[in-house]
């Protein structure tokens, strides 16, 4: 059961678009899939229809001991389910701040049955908080979406940072399963940084990169993932290999000994048995 988070700590770098569209592929060929939207913004939930807002969400689950079953909704496809978000969510490092071990709630919870699917996709906020940790806590991939201009390359370097102590010190399961390029055609910069890229993070970049496509604002206005309402567009074509590609590398990691990029047996032993704050875990030089 792959559990795939898309961060990044940069915002505005389709995020969303990337965890719903491969969310609706997966539950298009057949599997069962589970959409967690951890974004009090709620893009996610909404791009199923899911509107107006739902009284319960993801904060009831993890904050008012509401169950998976009173919380989880049905959306328009047959196997694809969500637990959405609603507007309190950004009100979560509060109200977790009396909580032992708050960057484990999530993961405690997708343990019920109600959440049992083949594939769980976790939308995270473009901020390191509890909602974003608790994501990253849960999920064993994780996918990172970029633009390609300046900016978003820095994001990049302070997410690529940040993941790799979360591994060390929170969760020593979590493998970057790959960097996503967004849009690297549309321009000189853009072609230039995407090279940039490619050669910083080698063969952690998806050989495939999402196209600029105007389709995909016009799938959002309607509530619907661009590989949905437009399975021909070049950008629903480009997910279609990412997806695919994502699979592959989680199939090559099951065949393979190698663990989490700076994950150990150690560091897995304290994760699952010692209290400890999270917020310590993170902060802090990366140890060596």
């Amino acid at each position: 059961m792959p559990t795939v988070a898309v961060f990044n700590q940069k915002g505005g770098v389709a995020k969303t678009t990337t965890a719903v569209n491969l969310a609706a592929l997966w539950a298009r060929r057949g599997h069962k899939t589970l959409l967690v939207d951890m974004d009090a913004q709620g893009n996610a939930t909404a791009a199923f229809g899911i509107t107006p807002r739902p009284l319960k969400g993801v904060y009831d689950l993890l904050v008012e001991s509401a169950t998976v079953d009173e919380v989880i909704r049905s959306s328009r496809m047959d196997n694809l389910k969500i637990l959405p978000s609603t507007p309190n969510l950004s009100g979560l490092d509060v109200a977790l701040s009396g909580v032992i071990e708050p960057q484990l709630v999530l993961r405690r919870a997708l343990e019920s049955p109600a959440a049992e699917a083949e594939y769980i996709v976790i939308d995270c906020p473009p901020t390191l908080g509890l909602p974003s940790v608790n994501a990253l806590v849960a999920a064993g991939e994780l996918v990172i979406p970029t633009f390609c201009y300046r900016h978003a390359q820095d994001g990049l370097h302070a997410t690529w940072a940040n993941v790799r102590r979360m591994a060390r010190r929170v969760n020593p399961v979590l493998r970057i399963n790959g960097v996503l390029l967004i849009s690297p055609e549309s321009n000189e910069v853009s072609r230039r940084t995407a090279d940039i890229i490619r050669a910083e993070f080698g063969e952690r970049v998806y050989d495939q990169a999402i196209p600029g496509d105007n389709l995909i604002p016009l799938a959002e206005e309607s509530d619907t993932p661009v590989v949905l309402l437009h399975p021909d567009a070049p950008s629903s074509k480009a997910y279609e290999k990412i997806a695919d590609e994502v699979d592959k590398r989680i199939y090559n990691a099951s065949r393979s000994s190698n663990k989490a990029p700076d994950g150990s047996d150690e560091d897995k032993e304290k994760f699952f048995t010692t209290p400890s704050s999270w917020l310590s875990m993170i902060e802090g030089p990366e140890r060596k």
